[in-house]
């Protein structure tokens, strides 16, 4: 009798430590697969600064790894680059690359590393492509991820989703004011995984539109650096990267950007009683060489003395990047009006002067004027005038134009008809229509009335050439391409 319970007792016990051992191992399983997801996508709950500061595997490499054993043994040729390999002396303390191992890589007499072996002491099943991990739990058979058995482990219990995150921001001069790229430019730039051995960076690059703003996308997870470049000036930041999320990451440069080149080929010129148009060449770089990123335009000085050091704001005086022209709506008669121009970026900082030119508003020193006349376009018919300040006889006078129709029928100046056919071949002032001893009278206003024998439009580059003396004089109608 004594002998059976003896029996009964030690069965017990044999269950109870078995149960114990399971749980033990079912534990220890359970552990080591949570601190292998956080080796491959790090740990969302180690925080530093408010910020989060481990990403894992993923985080150096910019993707999950292909196989279990890439936690413990670097599975590329180069290690772990550090930002300054990018050159310009900063280092943010981010970079790319394996920088493992990511988790204890003890082995044991057999060389398998027992941080990849369950509790059981079984190689734990692994899926690339979801970065899930599976134990076979203690029946040593596995289901496999799609349909696993009842007793099989798996961590996390669903896919990865992903492991990037979108960076956003606004870059601002320092005054404020937003800073845009030019065209077809991207001037933010991300240095991230995966690397290129030995030290070549993946970039994900970004513009700024003209509010400053700019939008990065599938931005691997982890600490990278972030780079502005404007003009010579770059400005580099550290900007940590969540995963399905979207960081902010503003650029504010507090230091004053490169001055702009100065513009050449100002020329005025009156177009008619009160308008004078300015002219220039674009301005695409700064003094010291460097792409003129961040321009915002042009500021135009006006005055009747030569060299003028006033802005010209009367009307708005700053034309846009892209411009390189404006009318001066405002010239009074008998006044000679001197213009400066210089480039300004979006900072505010303006290059020096441009060379200093005149020209007369109406009535002006110019012989000949040319007001503003766009009447007839569509038409077969063109309407426009001469405007003379000095008595002026025309001695030889002329059409010319481009594009059909092939020729015009009837010239009217001031009245008097003249009724002829002229092709538009006859272009030149020795072979074009004379009008003899036709005197214009100072300050006159002469209408010229040409009638063609088809419509004309826009692409017609209508104009008159002229004999006044010795000086030949070209007048186009204003809008036709010509002046």
């Amino acid at each position: 009798m004594v002998i059976v319970l003896l029996g009964i007792v030690s069965a017990t016990a044999v269950v109870v430590i078995g149960n114990i051992i399971s749980q033990q191992s079912f534990d220890a399983t359970v552990k080591e697969m949570t601190d292998l997801k956080a080796a491959t996508i790090g740990n969302p709950d180690l925080i530093e600064g408010g910020v989060r500061s481990n990403f894992g595997y993923a985080g150096d490499r910019g993707a999950l790894p292909a196989a279990m054993s890439n936690l413990v043994t670097n599975p590329v040729a180069c290690g772990f680059v550090s930002d300054s390999a990018l050159g310009g002396g900063t280092n943010l303390g981010t970079g790319a690359g394996w920088r493992g191992p990511y988790i204890d890589n003890k082995q044991d007499d057999l060389l398998n590393y027992l941080a990849l072996l369950d509790g059981w002491g079984r190689a734990y099943s692994y899926d690339a492509p979801t970065g899930r991990v599976g134990s076979w739990g203690p029946n040593a058979a596995f289901g496999g991820f799609a349909t696993p058995d009842a007793d099989d482990i798996i961590i996390p219990s669903s896919t990865i989703a992903g492991i990037t995150g979108t960076v956003s921001g606004r870059v601002t001069n320092p005054s404020g004011g937003a800073i845009q790229a030019p065209p077809a430019t991207n001037n933010v730039i991300i240095y991230g995984p995966p690397l290129t051995c030995p030290s070549t960076f993946t970039q994900y690059a970004g513009a700024t539109d003209s509010n400053g703003a700019y939008t990065i996308a599938n931005v691997p997870l982890g600490k990278h650096k972030l780079s502005v470049t404007v003009g010579a000036t770059t400005v580099d930041k550290a900007v940590t990267v969540v995963p399905g999320a979207t960081t902010n990451a503003d650029v504010v440069f507090t230091s004053p950007l490169t001055t702009p080149s100065t513009p050449a080929g100002l020329v005025a010129r009156a177009i008619s009683t009160s308008n004078i148009q300015l002219t220039w060449n674009a301005v695409s770089t700064n003094t010291d060489g460097s792409s003129l990123r961040d321009k915002k335009g042009y500021n135009i000085y006006r005055g009747l003395a030569v060299n003028p050091t006033s802005l010209y704001a009367t009307l708005p005086y700053t034309v846009t990047a892209g411009t390189v022209s404006y009318v001066d709506p405002l010239a009074s008669y008998f006044n000679t009006y001197n213009y400066r121009v210089k480039t300004v970026n979006t900072s505010g900082t303006e290059s020096a002067y441009s060379a200093n030119v005149s020209a007369p508003g109406g009535y002006g020193t110019d012989p000949v004027l040319q007001t503003v006349s766009t009447s007839g376009f569509g038409t077969n018919t063109i309407t426009f005038s001469i405007i003379v300040n000095q008595a002026i006889t025309v001695t030889n006078m002329n059409v010319c134009w481009g594009g059909g129709p092939a020729q015009w029928n009837r010239i009217n100046i001031n009245g008097g008809a003249n009724e002829l056919n002229i092709a538009k071949a006859n272009c030149a002032v020795s072979t074009g229509v004379q009008f003899t001893d036709i005197a214009l009278a100072a300050g006159s206003t002469n209408t010229v009335q040409i009638r063609f024998s088809a419509n004309v439009n826009y692409t017609n580059n209508v104009y008159v050439r002229f004999l006044a003396g010795a000086t030949t004089y070209q007048i186009g109608v204003a809008g036709t391409g010509l002046q």
